[in-house]
């Protein structure tokens, strides 16, 4: 099981980086939202994505001069390492993302689905509903009958 979560905490400490990553430079991505399709000229929109390309490549050069990219890098690991030296599985460690892990290991095919459902079938078998998931449950549940 730790080596699940320590797989998984690397995994989405990756994931983490080149979500920070593309949200730098999708925010240079904004063509005038204030301007209709029909009010728009040709030149306009083409001096609109002038100016993002512009704007993308300036942050392109930011994020691979220098050290900055180094620096991010250096962060990640460290948040995946902290993440990782934690006995118990960290709260903002998915749950999905540690039973993936372990289901490639433990299950013929690596399902995740399959040990999903052979978790959730033992939980009901017991009687056992954790207090989250019955209340998610419970919404639902609250949403479908009102409807």
């Amino acid at each position: 099981m730790r080596k699940s979560k320590n797989e998984a905490a690397a995994e989405l400490g990756r994931r983490t980086l080149v979500r920070k990553l593309k949200s730098r430079l999708n925010k240079h991505l904004q063509l005038n939202p204030g301007v209709s399709d029909e009010d728009s000229a040709p030149s306009e929109l083409r001096r609109q994505l002038e100016q993002c390309r512009n704007a993308v490549n300036a942050e392109f050069l930011k994020v691979t001069g220098g050290d900055e990219l180094e620096r991010l890098l250096k962060i990640q690991r460290q948040e995946t390492v902290d993440l990782q030296k934690q006995e118990v599985t960290p709260h903002n460690l998915p749950g999905r993302d540690v039973l993936k892990k372990i289901a490639e290991l433990a299950t013929p095919r690596g399902s995740y689905e399959a040990l999903r459902n052979a978790i959730v079938n033992e939980m009901a078998r017991e009687g056992y509903q954790p207090p989250a998931m019955k209340a998610v449950l419970d919404r639902c549940l609250s949403s479908a009958n009102s409807t």
